[in-house]
């Protein structure tokens, strides 16, 4: 049977982790989104429509959006969370 503060502390890294990726993951995809915008061919009308949607998939790059940094925080908080099992388990607990 697994020790219920292994699975908190594997639990707590793991969904930190995963927070964790959420910004990164919607930034690569704004920036493949971009790039694969740019390599239409496309004259006229269109070509200025794709232009507009380019630089709107770059201003979202610019800056991060406040919910890229509450995910950050809260798995940076996750993954010290789980830190601080492992450390607290190591020292006391003798496990």
């Amino acid at each position: 049977m697994a020790d219920p503060w292994d699975v908190a502390k594997d639990g707590l890294g793991f969904a930190g982790t995963l927070l964790m990726t959420v910004p990164w993951a919607r930034d690569l995809l704004a920036r493949l989104q971009r790039e694969w915008l740019r390599r239409l061919p496309a004259s006229g009308a269109l070509a200025e429509m794709i232009d507009r949607l380019a630089a709107r998939a770059g201003q979202a790059l610019e800056r991060p959006r406040r919910a890229d940094v509450v995910y950050m925080t809260l798995g940076l908080l996750l993954v010290a969370a789980s830190f601080g099992i492992s450390l607290w388990r190591g020292l006391f607990a003798g496990a």
